[in-house]
């Protein structure tokens, strides 16, 4: 059970930084607040990854 907690903790890593990576990247290139939602997402995770992609389709479409 310890090795499946182990994958499990590893990869909900992997997705934290990914998200992480992905907003200060794409907010830095589209100007849209990148140290607000740098931040944001560090502290939500992928759940400020999908706020972050509401905002910006809100953004694009205007």
């Amino acid at each position: 059970m310890t090795g499946l907690r182990f994958i499990c903790t590893v990869v909900v890593v992997i997705v934290w930084l990914a998200s992480i990576i992905w907003v200060s990247l794409d907010a830095g290139k589209r100007q849209i607040s990148p140290v607000f939602w740098t931040l944001a997402t560090l502290i939500s995770g992928p759940i400020g990854l999908v706020g972050y992609g509401i905002v910006r389709e809100l953004k694009v479409s205007k």
